[in-house]
């Protein structure tokens, strides 16, 4: 189950974005990159582990991580229906 949430996160536009020829990850690389290795190639590497074929192939392409950001509307309220 956790294997599967890693992948789906990774290839998620939460986890990993490709724009412009350039990879934006997610700010948790970042902030706890120790857990993934010392530097952005290990955290790429991680990556690489669990990217499915296009992501991928995207991410062997560009070979860097270009920016760590984080997206502020996975907090935003959401609306609740009963």
């Amino acid at each position: 189950m956790l294997f599967q949430g890693v992948v789906d996160f990774i290839n998620s536009t939460r986890g990993v974005g490709i724009k412009e020829g350039k990879v934006n990850v997610s700010k948790i690389y970042n902030c706890f990159q120790t857990e993934f290795g010392e530097t952005g190639q290990d955290v790429l590497m991680h990556l690489l582990k669990y990217a499915k074929p296009k992501l991928k192939k995207q991410l062997q392409a560009i070979g860097q991580i270009s920016n760590f950001t984080y997206d502020w509307n996975i907090n935003a309220a959401q609306k609740v229906s009963n």
